[in-house]
């Protein structure tokens, strides 16, 4: 399972981007399925994602 930050839009958010922390997992057929939770709001667009070994 891999896990990375990055900054998506969402309208949960007053400055309408958060920070989400997303999951990479593998069913049992072998497809990929991406989770992602929102962790906290943000002022700043990022643009690429924030990977943490």
């Amino acid at each position: 399972m891999k896990i990375y930050f990055t900054v998506k839009e969402t309208p949960y958010c007053p400055t309408n981007y958060g920070i989400f922390e997303c999951k990479i997992k593998e069913d049992g057929d072998g497809r990929k399925k991406e989770v992602c939770s929102l962790v906290a709001c943000c002022r700043v667009e990022l643009s690429s994602p924030i990977n943490i070994s």
